[in-house]
C-alpha cells in the first residue's frame, strides 16, 4: 500500500496534477497509512465514505499551492466468510 501511495505522491510532484490511488485499506485506517507513508506536512479531507482527497507541501512550495494532490480511493480486501 505504501508503495502505491509513494508512486502517486511522485506522480504528482512530477506532473502538477491531481492522481488517483487506490488502497486495500479501510477509510478509518487511511490516516495512520498516511502517516506512515508521507514524509511532509500534509492535510486531508473526506470526500465521502472511502474516498480521501489529500495534498502536503514543503517549506519550499509557494503559498496556495500543493507539492502533491492525490484522491485516495479506500478498497478494503474483500474478506470472505
Amino acid at each position: 500500500m505504501n508503495d502505491e501511495i509513494r508512486t502517486a505522491i511522485e506522480n504528482s510532484s512530477k506532473s502538477g496534477q491531481i492522481v488517483s490511488v487506490a488502497v486495500d485499506c479501510p477509510a478509518d485506517q487511511l490516516e495512520d497509512l498516511l502517516l506512515l507513508t508521507i514524509k511532509c506536512d500534509w492535510e486531508m479531507c473526506h470526500l465521502d465514505d472511502d474516498k480521501v482527497d489529500v495534498w502536503g507541501w514543503t517549506a519550499d512550495t509557494p503559498e496556495d499551492q500543493a507539492e502533491f494532490r492525490l484522491t485516495v480511493q479506500c478498497q478494503p480486501e474483500q474478506v470472505e466468510v
